[in-house]
Formats: structure tokens, C-alpha cells, sequence
């Protein structure tokens, strides 16, 4: 089963509390953070491991660590090395994970920002759905532009072997018995791919200094 999990507005954690976060990551998360220089995304991916170790417990009664197939695809390990499909995604403040012990899962999450989503469109998304694109409200477009981005990135993490840019220009195709959700609301759109029966989600708040995990239905 898929266990996908959601915190929003991690700008406002408290810097004492990520540093607290931080200084229980395992080495091999401190080494990744060593190579990231920007503040918020060094914050988001503090928050993305300390929440995915508060997953993994909350899922397998163990917590554990981030590591790397010989493709690239990040897997979660228990400290008994029991391995999951792990996937992250984080937006200017949202963080979005998951672990699914029945096969492969992708997340993304994006928020809204101002971004050239004209030139992107015009640029990359296929024929159909540029035309698309263009005959919708502006309201409108700001939803089908994040909901079909949404959907590619999730699709890439999922799949592991076919890039973005790529998946952009192509209609959106899953194999059948894969499970896709989507959500989109006006502070953020996700999209969620795996496989299994309907994911468990989950959302995040900080409580007493800790991430606390509540049932979600998205």
C-alpha cells in the first residue's frame, strides 16, 4: 500500500526546530545537504527527511534512511533493510512524500508562482493540449497548467526512464491497474502515482516541536 504524506507552510517552522531536524539526519543526508546552497531548499529537504522518517515509522513501526538504485531512483531502507519505493516533491514551502511497499510511486507538488507558463506551454506540451491551453480562462489555465505538469513529474519519478521534457510533449498515459490521483486547490496542485490498492494519506503539522501525522482524504 501506498503512504503519502503532506506538510504545507514549512517557511513558518521555527529555524531551532529545523536545526533540531537537522541534526538527527543519518550522514548520507547531511553529505546531500552539504551541496545545496539555498536556504528554502535546504529547509525543504530537511523537512522532506524528517517527515519521511515519521512516515516510515508511522508505516512499518521503524525508521530508516534515503538510498539510491543503480538508476538513480531513491528507495527507503528500514534499520532492518526493509526496502520501499520512496519519492519527494517540494514547492516554495510544501513538501510532499511518500513509500509504497507494493511497487513503484511518484509525487509531485507544485504552488502557484509566476512563472512563463505561455512560453512553457508553446514550447513543450503537445499539439492537443496547447490548443487546449489556449481556448481556457485564465483561471482555467492556471489549473490545466499545473495539473498537466503535475502529472508528467510524477509520471517521470514513477516511471525512473523517460525525462520531463520528453513526457511533456505526450499524451498522459498509465499502464491500467496503476493508481493516479490529482488535487488541486489554489494554494497548491499534487499528483500521485503508484501502484496497489487506494494510498493511505496523511497530513503534517508540527506539534511540541515534532511532526505529528493526521489521516487526510485529499
Amino acid at each position: 500500500m501506498a503512504d503519502i504524506a503532506l506538510i504545507t507552510g514549512t517557511q513558518s517552522i521555527p529555524d531551532s526546530v529545523i536545526a533540531r531536524w537537522h541534526a538527527r539526519l543519518p550522514v548520507s543526508d547531511d553529505e546531500r545537504l552539504r551541496l545545496i546552497a539555498h536556504p528554502g531548499r535546504r529547509r525543504e529537504f530537511i523537512v522532506a527527511r524528517s517527515l519521511l522518517q515519521v512516515l516510515s515509522h508511522c508505516v512499518t513501526g521503524e525508521y530508516g534512511g534515503v538510498s539510491y538504485t543503480d538508476a538513480g531512483k531513491p528507495q527507503w531502507l528500514t534499520h532492518s533493510h526493509q526496502p520501499l519505493a520512496c519519492t519527494i516533491s517540494h514547492s516554495h514551502g510544501a513538501v510532499l512524500v511518500g513509500l509504497n511497499n507494493n511497487g513503484a510511486i511518484g509525487v509531485d507538488i507544485e504552488t502557484p508562482r509566476d512563472r512563463q507558463n505561455q512560453r512553457l506551454v508553446s514550447r513543450y506540451f503537445d499539439e492537443a493540449a496547447a490548443k487546449t491551453y489556449a481556448a481556457k480562462s485564465a483561471s482555467e489555465k492556471t489549473e490545466f497548467f499545473y495539473r498537466y505538469w503535475c502529472d508528467r513529474e510524477a509520471l517521470v519519478k514513477f516511471d525512473g526512464t523517460r525525462p520531463l521534457l520528453q513526457l511533456l510533449g505526450m499524451p498522459f498515459e498509465i499502464e491500467p491497474g496503476v493508481q493516479h490521483q490529482h488535487l488541486h486547490t489554489a494554494d497548491f496542485t499534487l499528483s500521485a502515482i503508484y501502484r496497489g490498492s487506494k494510498a493511505h494519506w496523511l497530513r503534517a503539522s508540527v506539534q511540541d516541536n515534532e511532526l505529528q501525522l493526521s489521516t487526510w482524504t485529499p
